[in-house]
């Protein structure tokens, strides 16, 4: 990814849903490699969650001044490059307080909503939004190109990029579990076990 946004000119990135598991492997990634990141959540706790992990800029979307933040925060870092899981109005918002050339790379819709995007920020800005899936990536990346990345993850996996838990359950107990996953997702991921 770092690799990636550098050649493209992204010297710092947005990330939303940022408190999520790919949220915090992101950070510790970036962070390793001297990249800024600009954490985008919507929950106090997630501010505080993100903040001890090291965090170095985390922006809840639920405040008052948050637009007013992320526009400042992104014109002082450069950052040019948003990554979205979120979708809906979040991408627009988004999108609308960085610099002019900007990019959106829209991965997910966890809000369930279309993006909403503003004409002039496309048209007079010179931004623009694309979609990003594994799928397509396979497709454009030679067989090489994905045994290094493949090579790449496989030694980050059990540090960096390691996925948290926050509780395992046997099939039996699925109705604890589901309730645990749906409330505190971003407390890490909940495993049935056999």
């Amino acid at each position: 990814m770092s690799a990636t946004a550098r050649r493209e000119g992204h010297t710092a990135l947005v990330h939303t849903a940022a408190a999520s598991n790919l949220g915090q492997m992101l950070n510790r990634l970036l962070s390793q490699q001297g990249q800024a990141i600009i954490n985008v959540v919507r929950k106090p706790a997630q501010v505080e969650l993100l903040g001890k992990l090291g965090a170095a800029h985390v922006l809840d979307s639920s405040t008052e001044d948050f637009d007013e933040r992320l526009r400042a925060l992104t014109a002082e870092l450069g950052a040019s490059l948003l990554l979205d899981a979120v979708g809906g109005e979040m991408t627009g918002r988004v999108l609308g307080a960085m610099p002019d050339g900007s990019v959106a790379r829209v991965y997910g819709m966890l809000s369930s909503a279309p993006c909403q995007l503003d004409p002039n920020d496309l048209v007079f800005r010179g931004k623009k939004a694309e979609g990003f899936t594994m799928y397509e990536w396979l497709k454009t990346t030679s067989l090489l190109g994905q045994m290094r990345a493949v090579g790449k993850v496989q030694r980050l996996v059990s540090d960096v990029l390691a996925t948290r838990v926050q509780y395992k359950s046997s099939l039996e107990d699925h109705e604890q579990a589901l309730s645990m996953a749906l409330a505190k997702s971003s407390d890490g991921k909940v495993l049935f076990v056999p």
